[in-house]
């Protein structure tokens, strides 16, 4: 046998089994899909134009349709995107993971989702999502409010014909551990971009029952980022239909009282968080929220601390636009201070739980450290692999944001997130001109 035919034999073979498999997958998930499209018959009227798939472990569906029951609203998503752990991940799904057993990574990503911003199904998804907070069930968000600013309540007002959404939500999840990381990052086109990350400690299959403890928390991230061409057309629209100048209008929205943010937002901002909406309000910008509890926490314990211990107990910082807010005090309870006689004073309620003493400079104690992006050399950074840096260029004003993944042949690898998935920057170490960690100090 000639050694070209030795050659030709296998590759053939390969080939066969790669159409095989290709077509196996396409056949069950096609199958699959009908099964879903009849259950969801009564609710809505699914389409899609054709089924993908690649063997790294994604599979893929173009021009999906969906039109709610009695309605004529159409939303169209222009590829929906199914991606796991490897090319097992594909039988799994096609069998409808019948061992029981999620993936130890999963994601789902949409692209260019459009829909009428009339559309009465999508108006009913928001407003599920936005009131699932029930003291926010008591009434309509207005537009021109600060919440409805910062929720976006106000488009079809500016006049948005429809909404174009890309998304992705997805989770990895370490078995051994018992560590688990949720990402969810959301763009809607010419407004905001938003992401949350979360990571947890102590997930087991006895979790995902009900029947074990509750995970603890380890890190929780948000960043939202609004765009300048949406703060200032809903500003102007909104001052215009009140009769002032825009920075009245501004002026009005933090001077409301107590119980109208917490009815809208849901708590009532201190001076400086305060401060910070006003900015972010004016000026645009991002808004860039950590928590990184110092010790395990028990999510059901929270209710009972004090409102004033919970942003140190949790390691909150906040960010705008890169600048600190150092104030985050902040109240649930809409309370105005009486005036005291001086002869009598109230004595001051017991905490539900005992509290770590404060340290001040009297005692000569080290104030507790607090969570913050500290300038950092580059010599030192083998020593914060996975943490959170920012990363400024001799090219660019604006850092890179994202994890510390790796430092190989004089360049830092930052893994960032964006609504379509990660990316991962390579920068030279020789274009770096500022370069901070997230830590504590």
């Amino acid at each position: 046998m000639k050694i070209k035919t030795l050659i030709i034999i296998p590759v053939i073979l390969i080939a066969v089994a790669y159409l095989a498999t290709k077509g196996y997958i396409h056949y069950k998930v096609t199958e699959n899909l009908d099964k879903v499209i009849r259950v969801a018959a009564p609710f809505v009227h699914l389409e899609y134009g054709g089924v993908g798939s690649s063997l790294n472990g994604s599979i893929y569906l173009d021009k999906v349709l969906v039109t709610p029951t009695g309605s004529y609203d159409e939303i169209s998503i222009r590829r929906l995107i199914i991606t796991g752990d490897g090319p097992l991940f594909l039988f799994d799904l096609a069998q409808g993971f019948d061992r029981g057993e999620l993936p130890e990574q999963m994601s789902i990503a949409i692209q260019q989702l459009e829909s009428p911003i009339s559309s009465s199904f999508l108006s009913s998804l928001m407003n599920t999502f936005n009131n699932s907070n029930s003291v926010l069930k008591t009434q309509k968000l207005d537009p021109c409010s600060l919440a409805g600013i910062l929720q976006v309540a106000g488009l079809k007002e500016l006049g948005f014909p429809s909404l174009t959404i890309n998304s992705n939500i997805g989770y990895k999840y370490d078995k051994a551990s018992g560590q688990v990381q949720f990402d969810f990052v959301n763009e809607l086109a010419g407004v905001e971009l938003s992401s949350i990350s979360l990571k947890m400690n102590g997930l087991s299959t006895a979790v995902i029952t009900g029947l074990g403890k509750m995970p603890v928390l380890e890190e929780l991230h948000f960043v939202t980022k609004f765009e300048p061409g949406y703060m200032k057309q809903i500003v102007t629209l909104c001052s215009a239909n009140s009769a002032q100048t825009p920075d009245a209008y501004i002026d009005r929205l933090f001077t409301q009282p107590d119980r109208h943010y917490l009815t809208t937002l849901g708590f009532i901002p201190g001076p400086g968080l305060t401060a910070m909406l006003k900015q972010l309000v004016t000026n645009a910008g991002e808004l860039d929220v950590w928590a990184i509890p110092s010790s395990g926490i028990d999510p059901s314990t929270l209710s009972a601390y004090r409102t004033e211990d919970l942003m140190d107990l949790l390691g909150v910082a906040v960010s705008y636009n890169n600048k600190p807010v150092t104030d985050l005090s902040f109240s649930l309870e809409s309370t105005k201070p009486k005036a005291i006689p001086s002869s009598k004073v109230a004595p001051s309620p017991k905490p539900i739980l005992k509290q770590r003493p404060v340290a001040t400079t009297k005692t000569g104690v080290k104030p507790r450290s607090k969570l913050r992006y500290v300038e950092t050399k580059i010599s030192d950074l083998p020593k914060y692999l996975n943490y959170r840096v920012r990363i400024y260029t001799i090219d660019n004003d604006i850092p890179k944001r994202g994890l510390l993944v790796s430092i190989k042949h004089q360049t830092i690898n930052v893994e960032q997130l964006l609504y379509n998935g990660k990316m991962t920057s390579h920068l030279h170490m020789s274009r770096i001109t500022k370069l901070e960690v997230l830590r504590r100090e």
